[in-house]
This record gives C-alpha cells, sequence and structure tokens, in this order.
C-alpha cells in the first residue's frame, strides 16, 4: 500500500545539548546559591543565641567549603559560557 502523496515524514531534528545543559547549569547555581544562604543563616543564629564559638568553628568547616564551591561553579559556568561564544 502506498502513502498518499500529501504525507511526509515527520521532521527529525538532532539532539541539542544546549538546551539541557544550561537548565542543569542553572539549578546547580541555585542549589548551590540556597546552600550558601543556608549556611549564612546558620551561622548568623548561632550568634543570635550566643554560642560564638560553634558558630566560628561551623564556619571554619562548611561556610569556608561553600564559599569555594559557589567560586567553583560560578567559575566554570563562565569559563563554559565564555568558551562557546569564541
Amino acid at each position: 500500500m502506498m502513502s498518499p502523496s500529501w504525507w511526509q515524514p515527520p521532521l527529525v531534528l538532532p539532539y541539542d545539548p544546549g538546551p539541557a545543559r544550561e537548565t542543569m547549569r542553572g539549578i546547580l547555581a541555585i542549589v548551590t546559591f540556597a546552600g550558601l544562604v543556608l549556611a549564612g543563616v546558620a551561622v548568623y543564629g548561632l550568634f543570635l543565641v550566643n554560642r560564638a564559638e560553634d558558630a566560628r568553628s561551623f564556619s571554619e568547616l562548611v561556610f569556608t567549603a561553600m564559599v569555594a564551591l559557589a567560586g567553583s561553579v560560578g567559575g566554570f559556568y563562565f569559563g563554559a559560557a565564555g568558551r562557546e561564544r569564541v
């Protein structure tokens, strides 16, 4: 049986990972920033209840690591975005 003359097969576009990549980068940036904000709120809360020594040790262990992670995520994002434009 032959297909009608007006029928054409559906157009198949090649896979483009760009939009999914940008969505994932956005999600990672939001999660990293939320973790940074949460760590900051925790340090501030410890200072409010007069537990400065706990706040200091928490900030040395967690907050500094979160700042480094946020810097790495930002550097990776902007580094990859700059490379794609060239």
